[in-house]
């Protein structure tokens, strides 16, 4: 197991790093929320497109292509939670926590203010005993690396074979209301009633359209065999497989395939590194982010970077698997 080094070395205090940098990662840091939204609109979308398709070909082979589209589609809802965790989606707070629970977190069974919570923490504390992430799945053989394939293997079995209820409880601990005592009381209130509102109006809607089996087809279905798939490989990618001695190899970029970004890697959140660096910067900023930080050699000679997830040369997989067998 890969030991916690601290950070040694930061290059964000270099005067070059702020000369060349500061002012573009300012620019870079404005929040356009039409684009946001436009990401979200095009998530769900897809989602309802791939859902008619399936019904209207009415055949196996369309249902598993919707049910992988979909799920990789949820995992992306995930992605636009995080950027709501980091208020990304708008400059008014209330309304960015509105649109990010009501059209990304709540229908993942999820909660913006709850992920927030945890995961301003894993930014603030980042792979160290303060890091609630870390924490949790440092001391679980599946989450050490290196791994022979065999373990792999057996670990992406476990990961399918507990998906339904790890998802439930990984989702209800990061949506837990009870512990955040910043909060109001007020605040929970009104939190906890936008929940009940729109669980009850899923309910109701579906109950009242007899589209139960519909929901439970398209949506649970992939939510329980295909999101948790595409989580754990993006999890692994992010800041598993690395050295962990400066702050550029403490997370990685993958500058994979469309596909690959489309399943593992949505809304560009395979610019992990970058995003760690400057978490200001939204996420359709990060490509352009990262061909500013690439110009300036204290980056680019020792950023970990990766061409793949898992289908090409210098990949994640390459970095997370041991040569023994």
């Amino acid at each position: 197991m890969s030991q916690n080094i601290a950070v040694s070395y930061d290059p964000i205090k270099s005067l070059t790093w702020n000369k060349v940098v500061s002012e573009r990662v300012r620019e870079l840091s404005k929040i356009n929320s039409w684009k946001a939204m436009s990401h979200l609109l095009l998530d769900w979308t897809i989602i309802m497109v791939a859902i008619a398709v399936s019904m209207r070909e009415n055949s196996l082979l369309a249902y598993i292509f919707s049910v992988l589209v979909i799920g990789a589609r949820q995992h992306a809802l995930l992605i636009i939670t995080h950027e709501g965790a980091h208020f990304r989606l708008n400059n008014t707070k209330w309304l960015n926590d509105l649109f990010s629970n009501l059209f990304a977190a709540f229908p993942i069974f999820f909660c913006t203010q709850g992920y927030r919570a945890n995961h301003l923490a894993h930014h603030r504390h980042l792979n160290s005993q303060q890091d609630p992430d870390w924490v949790r799945k440092i001391k679980l053989r599946e989450w050490q690396f290196p791994q022979t394939r065999k373990q792999l293997i057996e670990t992406f079995a476990t990961v399918l074979m507990t998906s339904w209820y790890k998802m439930i409880i990984l989702f209800w601990n990061l949506s837990e209301l009870g512990k955040r005592d910043s909060w109001t009381i007020r605040d929970k209130r009104h939190l906890i009633f936008l929940k009940l509102a729109f669980y009850s109006g899923l309910a109701i809607g579906l109950s009242l359209t007899s589209t139960w089996h519909i929901f439970a087809l398209y949506w649970l279905v992939p939510y329980f065999l295909v999101m948790p798939v595409a989580e754990r490989i993006r999890s692994i990618s992010e800041h598993f497989g690395l050295a962990r001695e400066n702050e550029l190899n403490h997370s990685r970029n993958i500058l994979c395939s469309p596909l690959e970004a489309f399943v593992f890697g949505p809304h560009n959140v395979r610019y992990h590194l970058d995003h760690h660096m400057f978490p200001t910067v939204p996420q359709y900023n990060l490509p352009k982010l990262h061909q500013a930080l690439s110009e300036i050699p204290e980056y680019s000679d020792s950023a970990h970077e990766n061409h793949a997830y898992i289908f090409g040369t210098k990949s994640v997989l390459e970095d997370i698997l041991t040569a023994q067998i």
